[in-house]
């Protein structure tokens, strides 16, 4: 039987955000849902953001923080999740903030449907200014797992593939890590062995209770350097762990190392980085006849993403007319 008032763990990788800091602190204790207890990993910050969760640890018995030195966002995730006590854990990214309501609604939304995994949509916030939103239009209490696995491997722009913006039972993060290798996709990587290990469906509110924000600095928006490459890996070894338990996802997944690869390609060009545009080039074109051949992209996505691989300046060109931003 499911304990009446479970406790929910908060885990946020700090890292030199003393400016977005209390915005996103605050948000979480000030959940509707009080049974809480946030976890704030100092990950070597320089600036003021470890006294700052020194201090929040000092007025709130549910505060717990953990410092550490430098090793990403990975690592400071896995140090939340050793440290968790909660039977259920959410993840917030520090510079992001999220409803007074969100805790309380994923948890009913979890339990109402007797699910492990619950999520929610997203509200964007661009550097321009721009707000959009990531729902499914034709969201529903619950979402089938077969059907999320295949929202986070054809990359649908309307599902939330990130680790945030979802509550995860205890028994399922238990078994699981972040790897900590990769800087790029990592929690893309996450979302998906975490829905393959539990199998069922997942509650979903059809509404932008995460709160995502878009920043100069940040690991999104940085200029580009090898780390990116990572996201690779990322789509690599999702394709192999889709493999045995799911192959027509594996063979999806592996097809879209195309999609990661442009992505890569247009962030590069955009950065003025285009020495990357060869290493990337080679490493994924063994995937570019399986891409070719799937019929899970559109034939006008198709042509517009190939048009960057074979030629990435002109293909930059025609995705900045036709579609004003990059790829997703």
């Amino acid at each position: 039987m499911a304990e009446k008032n479970p406790l929910i763990s908060v885990i946020i990788p700090v890292y030199n955000v003393e400016m977005f800091l209390p915005q996103c602190v605050d948000s979480v204790l000030g959940q509707t849902y009080k049974n809480i207890e946030l976890i704030l990993i100092d990950d070597g910050s320089t600036d003021t953001s470890g006294e700052m969760c020194d201090k929040y640890m000092q007025t709130d018995k549910r505060v717990k923080v953990i410092h550490q030195k430098n090793r990403g966002v990975s690592a400071a995730r896995n140090a939340g999740l050793d440290a968790a006590q909660g039977q259920w854990v959410t993840f917030v990214d520090s510079d992001d903030w999220i409803a007074p309501d969100m805790c309380e609604k994923l948890l009913t939304a979890a339990l109402a449907n007797d699910a492990q995994i619950a999520m929610c949509g997203c509200t964007i916030y661009m550097l321009d200014g721009s707000v959009s939103s990531v729902i499914l239009s034709a969201g529903s209490a619950l979402i089938e797992n077969e059907k999320a696995l295949e929202y986070m491997v054809k990359q649908n722009k309307n599902f939330v593939r990130s680790v945030y913006s979802k509550l995860y039972h205890r028994s399922i993060t238990s078994l699981l890590r972040f790897d900590k290798d990769i800087s790029h996709g990592e929690d893309i990587l996450f979302v998906v062995k975490a829905l393959s290990l539990y199998g069922g469906s997942i509650g979903y509110i059809a509404e932008g209770l995460h709160h995502r924000r878009y920043r100069k600095g940040s690991l999104t928006t940085a200029p580009f350097n090898a780390r990116r490459l990572t996201a690779i890996d990322s789509r690599e070894r999702l394709a192999a762990h889709l493999k045995p338990i799911a192959p027509k996802f594996a063979k999806i997944a592996s097809a879209y190392t195309i999609v990661t690869a442009t992505r890569l390609m247009l962030h590069a060009l955009k950065s003025g980085n285009n020495s990357y545009l060869s290493t990337i080039k080679k490493r994924t074109r063994p995937y570019f006849w399986r891409f070719i051949f799937t019929n899970s992209v559109s034939p006008k996505k198709k042509i517009q993403v190939v048009a960057v691989f074979l030629f990435p300046e002109f293909g930059y060109r025609m995705w900045k007319k036709t579609q004003g931003s990059e790829p997703q």
